[in-house]
């Protein structure tokens, strides 16, 4: 079978298929990434930089990356499968969101509300002028309550504290309304008088926290995944995405980095443009989040926003296997219109396999040194 491989030469004609997420501008409320440029002019300064692969039929004898190969700990941490065998649920819950986080939520609110007290002009009846400091029982109430609003949807706050059989709960147990409202306004995560972290400034330092944990407790084994989620916002956010085909198609999108069984590992949320870009987005992200779990011999799963042969040979010298999908339009894909059932593959000089075969429409699948097709 004569099959050339290409550079960039897009052969798959699906007219279903759609290139990545629908952005939509919509005014001023949303600053949209317009990946197809980007990923074009990056590609094309690779293209004139890097040295020309040479592709032939796949022999296997692919690198031989060991996994783990000083045979260290992995999986879930030894401290709790030795300690937390008969702990209940909020004691899980209190590893992830422990003291120091509480401490932390505790020190910024109390901080806001005394910034509040000195720079606004309150009037006779406000309610800030009751406030007074919260400590570490009352935020816990209030987190939890929180929480539990999520899982139980009223038509509004205020219903949470109707008399009405209806509305019947054991909220106002734990809080009454008017001091619930009050922490509610006065909540923070920051301090905003020393921003630190541009846009993100208002909630970085509780993610980077919280991922410290998550990580803290379990340590990932063998096989990663990359792939984005939305967090549903309909308010005005300059770095609020409209993805036309998500189920929630305003939010806030990031990038996370999961194990098994769905564990996320790490996250990054995405800010908007930024004002240099050294290296192709979909590229930087991959590095960034894998950039503690490189050299251990795992395997990455991602989809095809960010896959690619120059990806590929970066993470295997760093000793890591990825397997994903591969976009028409990269480059050194398969070229050629095959019948149902057909199936090609190519392996690089520097080990990459890159496969494509055809289903209902054409499927390539790139492959590093980790299997033979």
């Amino acid at each position: 079978m004569n099959v050339r491989i290409r550079e960039v030469d897009d052969s798959d004609k699906d007219p279903d298929w759609n290139d990545g997420e629908n952005y939509e501008d919509i005014g001023e409320e949303i600053e949209v990434e317009h990946f197809e440029n980007e990923r074009a002019e990056v590609e094309n300064n690779i293209q004139n930089e890097t040295t020309t692969l040479t592709w032939g039929p796949v022999i296997g004898n692919l690198n031989n990356i060991q996994y783990n190969p000083h045979n260290l700990e992995v999986g879930i941490n030894s401290d709790i499968m030795e300690t937390m065998t008969d702990c209940l649920p909020i004691d899980f819950y209190g590893l992830f969101f422990d003291e120091e986080i509480l401490d932390f939520l505790i020190i910024e609110t109390n901080r806001y509300a005394s910034q509040s007290l000195r720079n606004r002009t309150l009037k006779a009846y406000s309610r800030l002028k009751k406030w007074t400091p919260i400590d570490r029982t009352e935020m816990r109430n209030f987190l939890g309550l929180v929480m539990w609003m999520g899982l139980v949807n009223m038509p509004s706050l205020v219903d949470y504290w109707q008399k009405d059989i209806l509305y019947a709960n054991k909220v106002t147990e734990v809080m009454c309304r008017n001091r619930f409202e009050l922490i509610l306004s006065m909540f923070h995560c920051s301090n905003n008088e020393k921003p630190e972290h541009g846009r993100l400034d208002k909630i970085q330092k509780l993610v980077d926290l919280l991922v410290f944990n998550f990580q803290k407790w379990y340590i990932p084994e063998e096989v990663l995944c990359i792939d984005e989620s939305v967090v549903p916002f309909i308010r005005r956010l300059i770095f609020r995405q409209y993805l036309k085909n998500k189920t929630h198609r305003y939010g806030i999108k990031i990038f996370k980095l999961c194990a098994k069984d769905f564990y996320t590992l790490q996250y990054n949320t995405y800010a908007g443009k930024e004002a240099v870009r050294e290296t192709n987005v979909s590229h930087k992200i991959v590095l960034k989040l894998l950039k503690p779990y490189l050299n251990f011999g795992r395997c990455l799963f991602i989809d095809n926003w960010y896959s690619s042969v120059e990806l590929a040979e970066k993470l295997n010298c760093e000793n890591t296997h990825v397997v994903g999908t591969l976009r028409a339009n990269r480059r050194d894909v398969i070229i050629k219109k095959f019948k149902k059932g057909e199936l090609f593959a190519q392996q690089s000089s520097s080990n990459i396999v890159v496969m494509k075969w055809r289903d209902k429409r054409d499927i390539y699948l790139q492959l590093n040194t980790l299997m033979k097709p």
